[in-house]
């Protein structure tokens, strides 16, 4: 799609769409690059190296590395520490995680460009490019999943070739994907019922036969006693006060569990006003939603709304899910590129309100404007704007508000085939 100067003036002021590219690009680059390449941390790295890593080097001597110590626990999915295997090339843990960097922004790349390509279906026009680039490099949740090399990034990218792969027609590689992803994390694991329930059989069997082959990973090689993960769902302890209260977590069980806490939510161990009755109540809205959105996929099942209907279980998933942290919100990106397209194209049809929920989900999920902005105004560390923002649950409305969208949209879809 080319860029001419009459296209370009459709963005708006020139001046104002040039500060905007630039501070976008400049964005990034400071908090996506610079400053993942000062920090070695995030979940992966509680994850990596693994048990399985280990045991490779013990079979074949020549591959150990002082860096990779024995580990009887795994967390996680067993297909990341199948994937993360190469890894053990590596002379140290610095190295491999700057490789594992340097495939996220790979990932992201591909991923990015594919959801342009789904949202150029609905409205082929340069003007989508930009206001999509925007809000991916400017996306506080995208930003954080960069610096921490968070997993996530490979399931988007996954799930995402897997829809591209359905609307290509190759049922039986998309499938294997999504069951891929869903073996990396588990979250994806919703989307393979909607393979059956919109008549992808060969894409479910597939995913199903992917999740079968890690599963016996996971019980011969891994050996599932030793997950983190299960243990974590498993043990009474995770329905402890302090943990749910994470300021992070944005699964809507935490959401009331933020709401009721007694004290400073960033204390180490804060109390949580009648946490069991809460959870209880959660939990019977994560099943409320849950049933909601597959009446609603059911319901619709033979429109073609492949691309909607994926990003809004992307997005339901991450309001379900035990343990939801900010990044997680990566999965609300396909969502809101939709949303540009589909506000663009029917901006004349869609009321103010839907286009203030557009506005909403962007803002409140994406924040969108550096941490130092809003700490020169309040005066107070940038790392304890983030922390409010994300306390007060912003981005799991912004995550409702995407989803809201994303049902909203269907109706502008092709009717139902015969």
């Amino acid at each position: 799609m080319k860029l001419s100067s009459a296209r370009l003036r459709q963005f708006g002021p020139p001046v104002a769409v040039t500060i905007l590219a630039v501070y976008s690009v400049v964005h990034f680059v400071q908090s996506g690059v610079i400053g993942a390449l000062k920090i070695l941390g995030g979940d992966t790295i509680s994850a990596f190296p693994g048990p399985l890593l280990h045991r490779m080097t013990v079979l074949w001597p020549v591959l150990a590395k002082p860096w990779i110590v024995p580990k009887t626990l795994w967390n996680f999915g067993p297909a990341l520490h199948v994937i993360t295997l190469p890894l053990v090339f590596a002379s140290s843990l610095e190295q491999a995680m700057l490789i594992w960097l340097g495939i996220s922004y790979v990932l992201l790349a591909v991923t990015g460009w594919l959801w342009l390509r789904m949202a150029w279906r609905i409205e082929p026009r340069a003007i989508v490019l930009f206001w999509i680039a925007v809000v991916w490099l400017n996306y506080f949740p995208l930003l954080t999943a960069v610096v921490g090399r968070e997993s996530e990034i490979l399931e988007l990218f996954l799930v995402t070739v897997g829809i591209w792969g359905l609307r290509a027609g190759r049922q039986r590689l998309a499938g294997g994907l999504i069951g891929l992803a869903a073996m990396i994390k588990y979250l994806p694991v919703v989307l393979i019922p909607y393979l059956w329930m919109k008549g992808y059989r060969k894409a479910f069997w597939s995913a199903i036969a992917v999740v079968g082959v890690f599963a016996a990973v996971a019980v011969g090689l891994l050996g599932v006693e030793h997950s983190i993960t299960f243990t974590l769902i498993s043990d009474e302890a995770i329905q402890s006060i302090s943990y749910p209260a994470a300021p992070a977590n944005q699964a809507i069980v935490n959401v009331l569990y933020k709401m009721f806490t007694l004290g400073n939510l960033a204390d180490p161990d804060p109390r949580v006003w009648q946490a069991p009755l809460l959870r209880m109540i959660g939990l019977s809205l994560h099943l409320l939603v849950v049933l909601g959105t597959g009446w609603l996929l059911w319901r619709r099942r033979r429109q073609d709304t492949l691309e909607l209907d994926g990003a809004l279980l992307m997005t339901m998933m991450i309001l379900v899910a035990p343990h939801a942290n900010t990044y997680y919100l990566i999965f609300v990106l396909p969502a809101l590129s939709l949303g540009v397209g589909s506000v663009l194209r029917y901006r004349y049809a869609l009321s103010w309100m839907v286009k203030g929920a557009f506005v909403a989900a962007v803002v409140m999920s994406g924040f969108l404007v550096p941490m130092r902005f809003w700490a020169a105004i309040t005066g107070l560390p940038a790392r304890d704007v983030a922390l409010g923002l994300q306390m007060y649950s912003l981005p799991a409305v912004g995550a409702v508000f995407a989803a809201l969208l994303m049902i909203e949209l269907q109706r502008f879809a092709a009717p139902p085939s015969e």
